[in-house]
């Protein structure tokens, strides 16, 4: 599909879980069909553009892949403002993750609006051995928080598109409730007309599964896809991760030496000590 193909609608997907739990390798998995076992912390935020087809319409999905470290909690948040989805990710082979999806839920709750869809991911499904998480207290914890639950493995590629495709139906079906009860869809979810521009006709109706996925919609962080209000928040951040880098190593100089003078003084406590033991064996004239 050409990125100058019109959409129908658009909203916004937001990827969220502790450090480690595979949110960037999921996306990368869903968006570019690609792996790889090397992991590389996200740096703030990340951000892809992914096309979905229901009924005959095609809706644009603009997907956030956000940094799980707690340093950069206070700086995800912004981003929940304008979130219609949300993909909770869990590693089934760390309990600490799923404990601490509550949080993320209540993130949601704090910082998005009540409208936003929300999906329960455990992924690494693939690592049997390790998992210490049940399928059974998963589908628990998501049928109390009122959202569905998908295990995936972004390595062996197991239920990826399944699970964008089965919160994009949960998105769709909202917008189909409110269009039935005459409520207008929620906020920053556009109908768009051939020419890009936002219609007054109504909303589409989707039942759960009918959603599809084209795969040549794919668009990188520097297409003209990206809204200029993203557009300036992806530079704001790419000023921040330079900082930070810079920062980053700075730590790492002065961690180096730090230990080099540790080694330093090591080396001169050994020497002091043998010093002063050749002194006290040396007979006196």
């Amino acid at each position: 599909m050409a990125d100058t193909e019109a959409y129908d609608y658009q909203f916004k997907v937001l990827v969220i879980g502790d450090e480690a739990t595979g949110k960037t390798a999921l996306l990368n998995r869903y968006a570019e069909n690609s792996f790889t076992e090397v992991y590389v912390s996200t740096i703030g935020v990340d951000f892809r553009i992914k096309s979905a087809k229901c009924n005959g319409k095609t809706s644009k999905a603009q997907i956030w892949d956000t940094a799980g470290q707690q340093r950069f909690r206070t700086i995800t948040s912004s981003y929940y403002r304008g979130t219609h989805g949300a993909i909770i990710v869990f590693d089934v082979t760390n309990r600490s993750t799923f404990k601490r999806v509550e949080n993320w839920i209540t993130d949601i709750e704090h910082y998005g609006s009540e409208s936003v869809q929300k999906l329960l991911v455990g992924n690494k499904c693939d690592l049997t051995k390790k998992r210490c998480v049940t399928t059974e207290e998963a589908k628990s914890m998501a049928l109390i928080n009122n959202m569905n639950y998908v295990e995936t493995s972004t390595k062996t590629n197991t239920n990826v598109e399944n699970a964008f495709e089965t919160l994009y139906a949960d998105i769709f079906k909202k917008v189909s409730q409110q269009a039935s009860q005459q409520v207008a869809p929620p906020a920053n979810i556009s109908r768009l007309d051939a020419e890009g521009v936002v219609s007054e006709t109504g909303v589409v109706a989707s039942e759960k599964g009918g959603v599809t996925v084209t795969t040549e919609s794919v668009a990188s962080v520097n297409s003209e896809n990206i809204p200029p209000w993203a557009e300036a928040i992806m530079k704001a951040m790419q000023q921040f991760n330079t900082r930070l880098e810079k920062v980053e190593k700075l730590e790492s100089t002065v961690a180096k030496i730090s230990k080099r003078l540790e080694e330093v003084e090591i080396k001169m406590s050994k020497y002091d000590s043998k010093s002063a033991q050749t002194k006290s064996t040396k007979p006196h004239k």
